[in-house]
């Protein structure tokens, strides 16, 4: 809570970064201008440990403040004044060439004593110099005495983000860059509202019963006429038409209970993988049929699922569940047995675009795995937005109608993705 303070009061008192070309920042520059050496470069190791840039002063700026300051101390960023001159009229003029700095998008000033003859003239510079500026200054009061030049000068501004912790300080300038880069690139995906369904939603209207779940294979042909891919499923419902779909594979299948009434066939025995042969895969489906009916007794069975495996690759999961606040959020993140394990998952509100998908991937250990590790070819990840693209525009056809949406895995190889398991839970 008080990171949200301290960042929302930041947002409120600065303008955007004067370094926004077109429409979106590229730069996440700052100056750390302190008054004590040893605390700028602490400065300047924490703002770096949150992904701000500390460029090199211009050689312009570097002469003007040499001007003001000794020439023992550094001025090149992080800027150390030595304190003597923020208490005299070279203050505001080393204040006054930072923020004049081209390169310079926002500046940091920690202020670690407490001295009033020091802090009071430099406050007052900061308050000054921000007035002219539209560089956002962010300062730290790091003493635990609130004097006058804390509450009444610092506090008292409307430009100057006053902070009581050097960590929320740093976050709080990470945030500026990234709400602002958000801001500049963000575009919505479906900013013209649908005047009428697409193809594909009525074509699976039908299936989207209220307060039922759909069967893996009712699941998959929902998924597969949004375009998303899912292999060639086909249910059995004798133990010949599950060899004649075996055969038509011309490769191991997997076999699975086909049933709305079991989310978690696994679970229960009721699935059996890679199986080659026509006589094995009559035998498991016999099995598979008599193992359902004795350990999911109520359960309603359609047949049995014959699908194509699904290459060795890594595996993921896309989701989709309700947030009472935003509705429908979609979220990715590692599958398999993984997604129990790990947590690993990052979460986006519909609708965002294909840049937008791709970050929300790479913030993932699933995503550094399909960029490839230790040698490893690289994963497909353009097949994987893909996916998460039609998810939402399924998502926005059927908003008010899904509960739940769970794909897990999403096996992806190299050469693309595809979905192993589906479940669809309506409202």
């Amino acid at each position: 809570l008080d990171q949200l303070t301290d960042v929302s009061a930041a947002l409120a008192r600065s303008k955007p970064p004067r370094s926004a070309s077109g429409s979106t920042p590229k730069r996440r520059n700052v100056c750390v201008y302190a008054i004590s050496g040893g605390t700028g470069a602490h400065m300047a190791d924490m703002a770096a440990d949150v992904g701000l840039r500390l460029p090199t002063l211009t050689k312009a700026t570097r002469d003007e403040l040499r001007q003001h300051i000794p020439g023992y101390l550094r001025v090149s960023n992080p800027v150390d004044s030595g304190g003597a001159p923020s208490a005299d009229q070279r203050g505001a003029k080393i204040l006054a060439a930072i923020v004049s700095d081209p390169l310079v998008d926002l500046v940091i000033v920690p202020i670690t004593g407490a001295l009033e003859s020091m802090s009071l003239p430099f406050a007052r510079d900061l308050v000054a110099v921000a007035e002219t500026t539209d560089v956002p200054i962010f300062v730290v009061w790091g003493s635990p005495t609130e004097s006058a030049a804390y509450r009444e000068v610092l506090c008292g501004s409307a430009r100057i983000s006053t902070f009581r912790t050097f960590s929320n300080c740093v976050q709080a300038a990470a945030a500026y860059f990234d709400h602002h880069e958000f801001v500049g690139r963000y575009r919505s995906p479906f900013d013209r509202p649908v005047r009428r369904r697409s193809l594909a939603a009525r074509t699976v209207q039908s299936f989207l019963v209220p307060g039922t779940s759909l069967s893996e294979f009712d699941s998959k042909r929902v998924l597969a006429a949004y375009g998303i891919p899912t292999g060639r499923n086909v249910v059995a419902t004798s133990a010949d038409v599950a060899a004649k779909a075996a055969r038509k594979v011309k490769g191991p299948v997997a076999l699975k209970i086909s049933s709305p009434d079991i989310a978690h066939k696994s679970d229960l025995g009721l699935v059996k993988l890679g199986i080659d042969t026509e006589r094995d895969v009559r035998e498991q489906f016999e099995r598979l049929v008599r193992r359902a009916a004795k350990r999911a007794p109520g359960a309603a069975i359609d047949g049995v699922l014959i699908s194509e495996m699904a290459p060795k690759g890594i595996e993921c999961v896309i989701g989709v569940s309700r947030d009472p606040v935003f509705g429908p959020v979609i979220a990715f993140g590692a599958g398999g047995v993984l997604v129990e394990l790990t947590n690993d998952v990052a979460i986006r509100v519909p609708p965002f675009d294909r840049p937008e998908t791709r970050r929300m991937i790479d913030q993932t250990l699933a995503g550094q795995l399909l960029g490839g590790v230790r040698g490893a070819a690289p994963a497909k990840i353009s097949a994987v937005v893909d996916i998460i693209m039609r998810v939402q525009r399924f998502v926005e056809d059927f908003a008010d109608q899904i509960e739940e949406l769970d794909i897990n895995p999403v096996v992806v190889t190299k050469d693309g993705a595809v979905v192993v398991d589906a479940l669809i839970v309506c409202r």
